[in-house]
């Protein structure tokens, strides 16, 4: 294995009328709200063996301090590529509740768009264009683009209070000359690690998924299959991984089986957790939206959307500017929620989905990945996309991993086996002169 550069990875009212896709929709929203951060503030990192540790400092209690005032102002607050990942997001998952059929949705947006970030540094010409159409980029250069993502990875890093860390990484297969300006590019924006490895073993899978086993902390350990196949020569991978503790925990003795309408009809009796706070709440006569803090400042949240009637009516309507003004109109109210307690796994190939919503020529012989390999001979053959999370009294546990796996454009074959060809058939012929092209005769047979 040849390493061309490796950089250390940085650190990073009645519950029980809901449906299980309730929770999908807004357990979704656990990533998602993290791009919403030009509502939070930074925080304190120091550099320790040339890793970022964060720095947690003991918190005043007193009645008179105001947390919001003591944290400065997010370096964020202009980020513009934020817009576009919640409009991706919100896309992404329109198209997915179209497909759920009743089936748990859980994603991590900012996982995908990142990934998929990495190879528009080496596209052009449409194959460029359609890929900032689906991220909802078009409005953003290049050189914006990678830059905002890098504050963005920076920053959600450096969390005081709770455990996020996002890596990426870019495997080629040994033997393979990727262009160093595409390589470098991805270095220096998304802090991604490059390997050049023998693809043909299984070590090499292994060590695929290991790096992605590590980054996601064990909760996903296969992103790749061994064998790869032939003309797969790269691999750009994201890792998303997230640790949050509620602010208001849940008291483990209330919990106590309820019984869970499913979408298909069914019901299930799980955990149910329960809570009596004072919490960010809105409702009108279709729904009902609660924002759940995690740690002491506040930073993160999941908010939770509940349908009062049919979840594919909600859906019909739903959109990134139906969510911003529920929470628009969030006020502080007393109340009780309870929430079940559950760990949930999800695998999605999203080659359809994106070729779908815009990106076909990216996945197709046709595609123009010239700044990566002067070749000019890659396309995107898969996008692979997988998603953990665990929601209990204490808080949330959430990962995912996102592949784009790069391979080399069919190339006609060398017919080497003896050709049969037999005329028994209506055929046309042609008398030239060989080496002038001057035809002499050019005649069809049709019948003998």
């Amino acid at each position: 294995m040849e390493f061309i550069d490796k950089k250390s990875p940085a650190k990073g009212n009645s519950s029980t009328t809901m449906a299980i896709a309730v929770f999908v929709v807004l357990l979704f929203f656990l990533f998602l709200g993290l791009l919403f951060i030009n509502r939070y503030k930074s925080s304190q990192i120091e550099i320790e063996n040339g890793k970022p540790t964060v720095t947690v400092e003991p918190t005043e209690t007193h009645s008179e301090i105001d947390i919001e005032e003591m944290i400065p102002p997010s370096p964020l607050d202009e980020n513009l590529l934020i817009t576009s990942h919640s409009a991706f997001a919100f896309n992404l998952f329109k198209k997915l509740t179209d497909s759920a059929q009743n089936k748990n949705i859980f994603v991590s947006p900012l996982s995908i768009s990142l990934a998929l970030s990495m190879p528009l540094n080496g596209a052009q010409g449409e194959t460029r264009q359609t890929i900032l159409d689906v991220l909802a980029m078009t409005q953003l250069t290049s050189e914006e683009i990678n830059k905002e993502s890098k504050k963005i990875i920076d920053y959600l890093q450096k969390q005081a209070d709770i455990d996020i860390s996002i890596a990426n990484s870019i495997w080629i297969r040994e033997g393979y000359k990727i262009n160093n300006k595409f390589l470098d590019v991805n270095q220096e924006n998304f802090d991604a690690e490059v390997a050049s490895i023998n693809f043909d073993s299984e070590q090499a899978v292994e060590l695929i998924n290991s790096w992605v086993d590590k980054n996601t902390n064990n909760k996903i350990q296969k992103i790749v299959e061994f064998p790869i196949e032939s003309d797969v020569i790269m691999y750009l991978i994201n890792a998303v991984y997230f640790k949050g503790i509620w602010k208001y925990e849940f008291n483990s003795e209330l919990t106590e089986n309820k019984s869970f309408k499913n979408t298909d009809g069914s019901e299930s009796q799980v955990p149910m957790m329960q809570l009596e706070k004072e919490f960010e709440y809105f409702e009108n006569e279709e729904i009902q939206v609660v924002s759940l803090k995690y740690g002491e400042t506040e930073k993160v949240e999941m908010i939770i959307v509940l349908p009062k009637d049919e979840m594919d009516a909600f859906l019909d309507s739903f959109s990134i500017k139906s969510f911003n003004e529920f929470t628009d109109s969030f006020e502080k109210s007393k109340g009780k929620i309870i929430l079940p307690r559950f760990k949930m796994d999800y695998s999605k190939s999203l080659n359809n989905m994106l070729q779908d919503m815009g990106m076909e020529v990216a996945f197709t012989p046709g595609a123009d990945f010239s700044l990566m390999r002067e070749e000019n001979d890659l396309y995107i053959s898969e996008v692979r996309h997988k998603a953990f999370i665990e929601i209990n009294e204490k808080g949330t546990e959430a990962s995912a991993a996102t592949s784009v796996e790069m391979a080399l454009k069919a190339v006609p074959e060398t017919v080497e086996d003896p050709f049969y060809m037999i005329m028994d058939k209506p055929f046309v012929f042609v008398i030239q002169d060989a080496e002038s092209g001057e035809i002499f005769f050019i005649g069809q047979v049709n019948k003998l």
